[in-house]
């Protein structure tokens, strides 16, 4: 899973109010028309009589775009050609690995040079967004009424003010957006273990605790609960649990925001922290978390959960637990079941990792503003906010992937290959480009839901209307300058701050020794940047 990182941005409010409800007053100096003005105008022809109105949403003619893709590309994948027969819109895909992507992205952005029209997958820092090389699309938002429409329909503005940079512009736009937010990282368990050994399922980390402790007396070879992916993905499923923030899902600089007291605090030597970090203690001390969780191989997690040595995975992705599930069958425990389980509840309440609606973005570079194209460019980033463009990547084909019934419902086609239909044959993001990191802007729920196991349907539901699924940070507003300063700390704070969790986590250190570590986090930059930050923030919503 890709993760959204927080980034440190400078932003007015008043002024991303008026871009927003208004639209920006800043123009290009490119030929520009708004939407409604596309609409309306009619067209003479070379001897002064009207056309006719254009109907294409996006060009008359045909047109191409460059596109820097991310991942496996298959250039015959129907929704791009349906797009094109709807669009007239083309991209040449210049598609780099996975593997490369990161350090290609930098690098075309970074230079400035051979930018294309269209950078997916990207999360511009503020030199980036700053340096020119960036195309301000906030500058074209009155122009993106489908955009405009889409945000505003789905409480999304926070999307928004988060990429408000110092100048009051967003230099990017969110891909891979859910219209609801809901989380694929959950907390499993042996359900047929557990049954079988008459042990209540958890629900809150204290009974999580006594489960885990039941199930060590009656396999003692076993440590109950496995983890994957260090503590960046252990502290981020439980950290809101207990008040705080953490791991993937930590604050900028490990700072956390305070909501009842309008503050940013120093999250690791908080209290909940210090909570959070001896309940794991705990755990690790008495053998009931796998003791190389840091280094676990995805082998040999995989291998733990097939064959009866873990019976509660923490923060793993749905879909995850079927391969285990069905290994531990054809080896012949029939009933053999890992299942998902409501987020347990902690000092602070019943949460999950922290999630964002759009887990990445999508740039333009500056140079595209000054091709002849540049307007059909604009309406084709709105049209792929539309119904129209995102039934097209989420659903695919009208009569093809799926139908829509008397009542306007979408029905998925009997033959779609997805979590809800594992017996499918058609695979339609391998033919159509559908559910595609770079081309699908917007995950609309109505198909999360329709492709979605039914197991897991209720659990989702009753996560979204129980709220159990916090927001990321929100975003602090810093000058250059004030990056500037924050560097001097970063780096050597966080650095140590990685280090001691570890060692408070697995006994290296004493919490007799807490406020020693406070001290030296306090001497390495945390008192410096708690008034930075505070100061910032205080300014940002004066």
């Amino acid at each position: 899973m890709k993760k959204r990182m927080v980034k440190v941005i400078v932003i007015s409010m008043t002024m991303v109010m008026a871009l927003v409800g208004c639209g920006s007053n800043k123009k290009s100096n490119t030929k520009e028309t708004t939407t409604q003005e596309a609409t309306e105008q009619t067209t003479e022809s070379p001897t002064g009589e009207e056309t006719a109105e254009s109907t294409n949403p996006v060009s008359d003619k045909p047109v191409t775009f460059s596109f820097m893709y991310s991942g496996e590309f298959n250039a015959d994948y129907k929704s791009l050609a349906k797009m094109t027969e709807l669009t007239n819109v083309s991209l040449d895909v210049m598609a780099i690995p996975d593997s490369d992507y990161d350090t290609r992205n930098q690098l075309v952005i970074n230079t400035g040079e051979d930018m294309p029209d269209l950078i997916s997958k990207t999360n511009p820092t503020i030199a980036q967004a700053l340096s020119g090389v960036l195309l301000p699309i906030s500058d074209y938002f009155d122009q993106m009424p489908h955009y405009m429409e889409f945000i505003k329909k789905n409480n999304l503005q926070y999307l928004i003010d988060d990429a408000t940079q110092s100048d009051g512009k967003v230099y990017e736009l969110p891909i891979n957006t859910k219209e609801v937010k809901t989380a694929s990282k959950q907390i499993f368990v042996r359900k047929d273990v557990f049954e079988e050994n008459n042990i209540a399922i958890p629900t809150t980390y204290d009974e999580l605790y006594d489960a885990a402790k039941q199930l060590k007396q009656i396999y003692p070879d076993v440590y109950p609960i496995q983890v994957i992916y260090g503590n960046g993905n252990l502290l981020d499923m439980i950290a809101p649990s207990f008040g705080t923030s953490a791991g993937w899902g930590k604050g900028f600089d490990n700072f956390h925001y305070v909501e009842e007291n309008d503050e940013w605090i120093f999250a690791p030597t908080s209290e909940e922290f210090k909570t959070m970090l001896q309940y794991l203690n705990k755990l690790y001390a008495e053998g009931l978390l796998n003791q190389e969780y840091t280094t676990f191989s995805s082998d040999m997690y995989s291998q733990n959960a097939s064959t009866d040595k873990a019976f509660v995975l923490m923060a793993d992705w749905l879909g995850c637990e079927t391969a285990a599930t069905t290994a531990l069958q054809e080896a012949g425990n029939e009933n053999a079941e890992w299942v998902p389980i409501y987020p347990l509840a902690g000092p602070a309440g019943a949460y999950l990792s922290r999630v964002s609606n759009s887990t990445q973005t999508m740039v333009v570079s500056a140079s595209a503003a000054k091709k002849e194209y540049f307007p059909e460019l604009i309406k084709w980033l709105d049209w792929m906010y539309s119904e129209e463009g995102i039934n097209l990547f989420s659903w695919g084909i009208e009569g093809e992937t799926y139908t829509v019934d008397s009542n306007n419902n979408k029905v998925l086609g009997s033959d779609i290959l997805c979590a809800a239909n594992p017996t499918g044959t058609v695979d339609v993001q391998k033919e159509y480009g559908t559910s595609n990191n770079c081309f699908t802007f917007v995950y609309p729920y109505d198909h999360e839901l329709a492709t979605m196991a039914e197991s897991y349907k209720e659990l989702i539901e009753k996560e979204t209307e129980g709220n159990a699924i916090p927001n990321i940070e929100p975003a602090i507003a810093l000058s250059e300058d004030d990056v500037e300063e924050e560097a001097l700390y970063a780096t050597n704070l966080n650095d140590y701050v990685d280090q001691m969790i570890s060692k408070f986590i697995m006994g290296g250190e004493s919490f007799d020794k807490w406020d020693s570590f406070i001290s030296e986090c306090n001497s390495k930059g945390a008192e410096q940047l708690y008034t930075l930050f505070n100061e910032a923030w205080k300014k940002q919503n004066q």
